[in-house]
């Protein structure tokens, strides 16, 4: 266990230290972040009208439910990219040859990046959404470790699910309509409508499918915290992000069975 923390911590250190060539290009994006809060700020007060309220969420809970949903929808890597182009080049035989799991390292990068933009998303966030709409309301320290969670449980559903599309590479010549159909969903079973927002039919079958638990519960838990929905939404994140993670690995498995018994 400990040479397996000391080998994957290794790549998660040399990604950290290759993103930061590039954290110019990060801060810049940051600055779109906040014109994206500007903009969601304006459309929802005039949606609110003189009651400032819109399916329970006052202005300023549901502004810090979109810092919040975009800051994960933000903090991406590059693994979907890295998958296709790999497998489609053939590179991937030569990685499997190596003496790491491929699939898991291409994790441990993936964190290593991540843990980057998170340190410049959520300051930037916070900040915007300070100045827009002031602190959160109702807002406890206590609450705080389990909002953290929640958005790294979000985080790693969505790598496990970007990993998935990216293994169908083994099969298919373009998987870019799976990636679109999957971040359509994401966006709006948690993005741009909380599902407080959605038909009730609609709303009993969201909670049934991964996409809610990627950026709809972090962002409640972080607007909105109540014991009773952390004991529903965390239990379910760390259900999907597990399951899915587990098929990602089979995905994987087959995958590379097929390019050994290929020949390479």
């Amino acid at each position: 266990m400990k040479r397996f923390f000391r080998k994957y911590g290794s790549v998660m250190r040399v990604a950290m230290q290759n993103s930061t060539v590039y954290t110019r290009n990060f801060i810049f994006g940051s600055l779109f972040f906040c014109l994206i809060l500007f903009m969601f700020l304006q459309l929802w007060e005039k949606v609110a009208g003189e009651r400032g309220l819109v399916a329970g969420y006052s202005i300023n809970r549901l502004l810090w439910y979109y810092t919040v949903a975009e800051i994960v929808t933000l903090t991406r890597s590059d693994m979907l990219e890295r998958l296709n182009n790999d497998i489609r080049s053939g590179d991937v035989a030569i990685q499997l040859l190596r003496p790491y799991q491929y699939l898991t390292s291409l994790f441990a990068d993936a964190a290593g990046q991540i843990v980057l933009r998170l340190s410049i998303n959520v300051p930037i966030g916070c900040l915007t959404a300070l100045v827009l709409v002031g602190p959160l309301e109702g807002f406890q320290l206590i609450h705080l470790p389990f909002m953290i969670l929640s958005i790294l449980l979000g985080l790693f559903l969505s790598l496990s699910m970007e990993a998935v599309i990216g293994l169908t590479a083994f099969w298919t010549e373009d998987n870019s309509a799976f990636f679109w159909i999957s971040q359509k969903l994401a966006f709006m079973l948690g993005l741009f409508l909380p599902l407080e927002m959605l038909p009730d039919w609609l709303r009993s079958i969201a909670v049934f499918l991964p996409y809610p638990y990627m950026m709809y519960a972090p962002a409640r838990l972080a607007s909105s915290f109540s014991w009773a929905e952390a004991a529903w939404l965390l239990p379910g994140q760390m259900a999907f992000g597990i399951a899915v993670f587990v098929l990602a690995q089979a995905v994987y498995g087959r995958g590379a069975r097929m390019v050994n018994t290929n020949g390479g």
